[in-house]
């Protein structure tokens, strides 16, 4: 990560399988949180259609509003 005393969130874990990467991690704020990380995302994110999602609310909350960010 670009400053670990952000505090912007934390990294939860990870999923790996059938041509598929997906980093977990929960904070306050996406937009903090994904411009903590953005460098590293953006650096690992070789595979052609890579994405991030921003979502803003909770994990099990189905109103919350998702941003896609295409790379």
């Amino acid at each position: 990560m670009r400053d670990k005393n952000a505090r912007a969130g934390e990294f939860d874990g990870n999923e790996f399988g059938e041509g598929e990467c997906v980093w977990y991690m929960y904070g306050p704020d996406a937009d903090v949180l994904y411009g903590t990380v953005e460098g590293v995302v953006r650096e690992a994110a070789t595979q052609a259609g890579s994405f991030v999602v921003k979502r803003r609310g909770a994990a099990d909350d189905p109103n919350a509003k998702d941003e896609k960010i295409q790379f």
